[in-house]
């Protein structure tokens, strides 16, 4: 899939679509207010796997497709696309694209996995500067700079585990990397379950246990911080300034576990799994390896499940460009998918309902992007417009 960098796409013919208030069906939005969104261009062929997409001012889209090993500029208007850069170590080359980040104007943050590094990327597609994921430190393990989200100022977003002194162990924290000075500082506390960690061969695998509460987070475009509370279900805002909003837990029905959820949770987490291989170098160092995919489904009936699923699906959470939070809540296995979009006091103003198997991936000018799984587990990107 996309392996002639000149290769282009022709649009794929699409139906618009008016989905207005109380509006229902499986290919529908319903809203709790009179948003209207409409079904406004796909992209023509399904990808192996699909994180974010980031919108380029003159209206093209980038996204990576890490299993199909391309990064692809797609114009919706036209439907044409072309494939950016190549496979390989060197400039303009990538071994394993995962994921797209906004920085400052157009230019672009592409998650080079394959090469461990961070790319630059100008909005005529030509390849900068690089920054290695992995970050030397005076001692220990190197620290992972893994992009989550980026800022209009081009700082960098991170989960940090809770491997620091005084910390508690249900703890992470909420980073911010600052690529031109190279510091960290601490944004949030998260609440997450306790890391368990299993040995695989020569491989040790950290998970935190299947559908147990865990607090979501995301940022938006001026560095405000949006922290999903997992166990009373309410927003807490922290702006740029550091001066903090909490709204009010917000009433939901639980969800059961069934075994239809369980082996959805299972077949989630392997397409998700991102594979980390460390192996020590010379003079004490690290050589760190990563990749996306890998790994089969084991037993879901040897895992202890919890009787209800939180109200919130993990590592969803996403900040629009007009500063609302949109939040996926957890459903039963074939329901549509349901999002809560929250205002800046941490206030759920919509329930937003999508087909069943698609989750947000991304935002542009009165605009949402969708990624939407088929039988066979392909992703196919949408975008919608925001009347």
């Amino acid at each position: 899939m996309f392996g002639d960098q000149n290769r282009r796409f022709m649009p794929w013919p699409t139906t618009a679509f008016l989905f207005v208030l109380l509006s229902c069906s499986t290919s529908e939005i319903t809203t709790r207010e009179s948003l209207e969104l409409e079904l406004d261009a796909s992209f023509a062929e399904g990808l192996g796997y699909l994180s974010t997409v980031r919108e380029l001012s003159d209206g093209r889209v980038l996204f990576a497709d890490p299993l199909g090993q391309a990064l692809v500029a797609w114009d919706p208007g036209t439907g044409a696309a072309d494939t950016l850069g190549r496979m390989g170590s060197g400039p303009s080359e990538y071994r394993q694209p995962d994921a797209v980040f906004a920085l400052q104007g157009d230019s672009t943050l592409v998650v080079d996995l394959g090469n461990t590094r961070l790319i630059a990327v100008a909005a005529d597609g030509s390849f900068g500067e690089t920054t290695p994921i992995m970050r030397p430190r005076t001692e220990g393990f190197p620290m992972n700079i893994m992009p989550r989200f980026t800022d209009g100022d081009g700082r960098i977003y991170i989960y940090l585990s809770a491997n620091r002194r005084g910390a508690m162990a249900d703890s992470a924290f909420i980073g911010r990397f600052d690529r031109g000075s190279e510091t960290v500082d601490t944004i949030g506390v998260l609440r997450v379950p306790i890391p368990e960690f299993d040995r695989v061969g020569d491989n040790m695998i950290m998970t935190f246990g299947p559908l147990q509460p865990r607090d979501d987070w995301a940022v938006g475009l001026d560095g405000s911080v949006a922290i999903v509370r997992a166990f009373d279900y309410s927003v807490e805002w922290i702006s740029s300034t550091g001066d903090v909003t909490v709204g009010a837990p917000v009433e939901y029905a639980p969800v059961p576990v069934g075994l239809a959820e369980q082996e959805r949770w299972v077949d989630e987490a392997l397409a998700n799994m991102m594979q980390m291989t460390a192996v020590s170098g010379g003079e004490g160092g690290v050589n760190v390896e990563m990749k996306r995919g890998g790994g089969s489904r084991s037993d879901v009936t040897a895992i202890e499940w919890p009787h209800e699923m939180p109200p919130a699906h993990a590592d969803r959470a996403s900040v629009a460009l007009d500063g609302s939070l949109w939040v996926e809540r957890n459903v039963s296995v074939g329901s549509e998918t349901v999002v809560d979009v929250f205002d800046s006091t941490g206030s759920r103003i919509y329930e937003v309902r999508l087909p069943p198997r698609s989750r947000v991936v991304g935002f542009g000018e009165g605009a949402v992007y969708l990624a939407t799984a088929d039988e066979f587990d392909l992703q196919w990107l949408h975008r919608y417009r925001v009347r």
